[in-house]
């Protein structure tokens, strides 16, 4: 049963801060990402063009190019993709001939995955294409704010920097055997 407003209390009235935008979609990460990955497809087929190729197959001619002989199940993890979507899509370049697949004699399961001589010649042609679309969507960012948003974006995505390997400390045993620091010195320093 619906209920009746109480009598003496007035409904508050909504206030939109953006009257074009009242529920705010402007402010929710999730749909302005949404949007902002509509754009970046935009622009990289508009960029790309005659190449005939979607930014995930460029992604994927890209790793097998820098992984020759890589497994469809890695390549998938790679680009976050599922091994299924990622099967298709092996499958579309193999068949416009710029993929090949090889079943390796290590795991008859896998199937690794190499580019063809026109594989590598597409390839060559999108490294220009993917930094035309990638200087297109961010050109409207300072570089300092450029990195910003691949900063926050990883963030988001949880993934990590990898540890910078720190400079190893020399240690040498004292007469009494404890360890002690050797210091390096700088041949200009205080003059010595």
């Amino acid at each position: 049963m619906a209920r009746e407003p109480r009598k003496g209390r007035a409904r508050a009235e909504l206030r939109y801060v953006n009257p074009a935008d009242p529920i705010e979609l402007g402010r929710r990460p999730g749909h302005l990402i949404w949007r902002a990955q509509q754009r970046a497809w935009r622009v990289f087929a508009d960029v790309a063009g005659d190449h005939d190729v979607t930014p995930v197959q460029a992604t994927v001619l890209l790793v097998v190019n820098s992984q020759p002989g890589i497994d469809q199940k890695t390549l998938a993890e790679m680009i976050a993709l599922d091994r299924a979507t990622t099967g298709n899509v092996v499958g579309r370049l193999e068949a416009r001939g710029l993929l090949k697949r090889r079943i390796p004699p290590s795991d008859r399961r896998a199937r690794a995955v190499f580019l063809t001589k026109a594989g590598e010649a597409l390839n060559r042609k999108l490294g220009a294409v993917t930094r035309r679309a990638r200087h297109l969507l961010t050109q409207d960012l300072a570089p300092a704010e450029q990195k910003e948003l691949i900063r926050l974006l990883r963030k988001i995505l949880g993934i990590r920097d990898e540890p910078r390997p720190q400079p190893r400390t020399v240690r040498r045993r004292t007469r009494a055997g404890r360890p002690a620091m050797r210091k390096r010195r700088k041949t200009l320093q205080n003059g010595r």
